[in-house]
């Protein structure tokens, strides 16, 4: 048959920490005949990239392949040990690529949030973002099983937060606390917001 069927390349849009050069190996076309392509089988393989949200493949004779993806957003690091990670709302883990970015951090030394290969527990990162969005000025977390989510105010208190419920309120509870402590001139070096109904502080 003519090579004139077969994919040497394809049109790709939407890409932006990726590059075209990987899709294409992704996708695993290269070198067919525009006619055993199928494009849902393109898709699936494409959507095996951590970085691939959605895939959408079309195709035209004689060998045209056009992809557009919707590329995941990193919107924390996941920091182990001494390696990082980006991730994004779904917990989806992705190696850090492309410039540097601002983004809050969780430490989670014992790796204990990972639900399964590739896959943060999407409560945690919630909770953490939901954190980041109520305190913007805080951009260090830390996790443990033991003492739940915590942090540390730009005043150097540490803050005990437990589980991912009612943050909103636990914040306001800080907040009330704070004005409270102000005018007691006293700085904590630890304040505990993981049980319902009050606040612990030394």
């Amino acid at each position: 048959m003519n090579d004139l069927f077969y994919v040497y390349g394809m049109d790709v849009q939407g890409i932006d920490l990726l590059s075209k050069g990987e899709v294409f190996e992704q996708s695993g076309v290269a070198g067919y005949n525009i006619l055993w392509v199928r494009p849902e089988q393109v898709e699936q393989a494409l959507l095996s990239q951590p970085y691939v949200r959605e895939a959408r493949v079309t195709m035209g004779l004689p060998n045209r392949v056009r992809v557009h993806l919707v590329e995941r957003q990193p919107q924390l690091a996941w920091v182990v040990g001494d390696d990082i990670y980006w991730i994004d709302n779904d917990g989806v883990v992705m190696i850090p690529r492309g410039e540097p970015r601002l983004l809050p951090a969780l430490e989670d030394p014992e790796g204990a949030l990972m639900v399964m290969e590739g896959q943060l527990n999407p409560v945690a990162i919630t909770a953490v973002l939901e954190m980041h969005e109520l305190l913007p000025t805080v951009y260090a977390f830390q996790y443990s099983a033991s003492l739940g989510l915590q942090f540390r105010l730009p005043s150097g208190t540490q803050v005990y937060l437990g589980g991912d419920e009612g943050l909103a309120d636990k914040v306001a509870l800080l907040a009330a606390l704070q004005e409270e402590l102000v005018l007691r001139d006293t700085q904590p070096e630890l304040i505990d917001l993981r049980y319902k109904g009050g606040a612990y502080y030394r």
